[in-house]
């Protein structure tokens, strides 16, 4: 019962910011500041997806984000509030594919997997022309994500794969740890499990004794 109490009071909190970051919104709306409005907005959607776990109201919120961040010309903006859409997209069409007891993806989810990784594709070339290397590779896993989720292992595996190497090449350890985790799951999943128990093992020496349980990484 005191589990169920603190959880409820942590949503409860949650919802707050929420509506903290949504009348902050508001109020620069009025005042005209497009660029602080869409920083709200996205703030608003973060909170929907990392803390509320409400993956339509991510997409929808971020999309407004990404709309005021356009018009103000933000391009890095309205790229982070692209990637939290491919990343919610991802998550409705994992939750759409547990739903059926078939063990092939749906029609449905399997087509908002493809937009999800279509979008990400983008997003990683955008921040490579830019030099934001680790916004790139944060989008670059998350591909790997989406094929894994569609059941393609094997492009699950390049893409996981390239993101290791990268964050292993931007001292990033704790993310390599988190793409060397994404990438035992995908072993696992295809079989291989001498190669999922080395790979783990290698992502616990990144990640410390406690491995972060959330495998999506976005901007």
């Amino acid at each position: 019962r005191s589990e169920q109490a603190t959880g409820e009071a942590a949503r409860d909190a949650y919802l707050r910011a929420v509506d903290e970051y949504s009348a902050a919104a508001t109020v620069f709306g009025l005042t005209a500041d497009t660029a602080l409005q869409g920083e709200a907005m996205h703030a608003v959607a973060a909170a929907y997806y990392q803390d509320l776990q409400d993956w339509a109201k991510t997409a929808e919120v971020a999309n407004l984000a990404g709309d005021l961040f356009s018009a103000v010309r933000d391009e890095y903006g309205a790229a982070r509030s692209q990637a939290l859409i491919a990343a919610a997209w991802i998550e409705l069409a994992t939750q759409s594919s547990s739903a059926h007891r078939s063990t092939a993806t749906p029609g449905p989810a399997r087509t908002m997997l493809v937009r999800a990784r279509n979008v990400l594709r983008k997003l990683d070339q955008f921040h490579l022309r830019r030099g934001e290397n680790y916004d790139a590779t944060l989008q670059l896993n998350n591909i790997g994500l989406a094929s894994l989720h569609e059941g393609l292992s094997s492009p699950a595996a390049v893409a996981f794969h390239e993101a290791i190497e990268r964050f292993g090449a931007l001292h990033e350890w704790p993310r390599q740890g988190l793409a060397l985790q994404n990438l035992a799951v995908c072993e696992w999943g295809r079989g291989d499990l001498v190669a999922a128990v080395r790979t783990f093992r290698l992502a616990l020496e990144k990640l410390g004794p406690e491995p972060y349980p959330q495998l999506y990484l976005y901007a």
